[in-house]
């Protein structure tokens, strides 16, 4: 047996999930499930704006130790279809630095002249942009600082990365 089903979205991201439970009491046909035709509408938005979207909002470091250095990954996403700009700005002690692929995906070169604790970003539209973060901890204990994202997207123009950890001491 199949259905039509269509469900209302509210604006924003979501994650659909599609479950499908063996009915113990039949074992014939192909005991499986199919879905078939997912419809999206287009955005009423779509035509004339940027549309940030970044793919993480916390990173936690674990233990990490005094003087060694943690670095790690992020990408921002303009899902619009005009041009996304804007600034990652990071406390001290934390750089940050653009990532360009260089014709190869395996090729990762920094395409800026140093890391910086601000930095400005320009993705095209339906476009992305990966960033790294280095973090070098100065002081054992407890770990909480925010990364923050600005962007000329009207709906979603600041955004804040979480970074905590506990820094330890240097094992010798």
């Amino acid at each position: 047996d199949w259905s039509i089903a269509s469900y209302l979205l509210n604006t924003g991201y979501h994650t659909l999930t599609w479950t499908y439970r063996k009915d113990p009491a039949v074992s014939n046909g192909s005991d499986c499930g199919w879905i078939d035709t997912i419809k999206f509408p287009p955005s009423v938005f779509s035509t004339s704006l940027p549309e940030y979207f970044c793919d993480t909002n916390q990173f936690d470091l674990g233990n990490i130790e005094i003087s060694v250095p943690v670095t790690r990954f992020f990408t921002i996403f303009n899902f619009g279809a005009a041009e996304l700009v804007g600034n990652i700005s990071t406390p001290e002690g934390i750089t940050i630095a653009l990532m360009d692929y260089q014709r190869s995906r395996k090729s990762v070169r920094n395409n800026t002249s140093v890391e910086r604790n601000n930095v400005e970003y320009t993705i095209p539209s339906y476009g992305s942009q990966q960033f790294m973060f280095t973090l070098i901890p100065e002081v054992s204990g407890a770990l909480e600082e925010q990364l923050l994202v600005t962007s000329n997207d009207p709906f979603n123009n600041a955004d804040l990365i979480q970074i905590s950890a506990v820094v330890v001491p240097t094992e010798t």
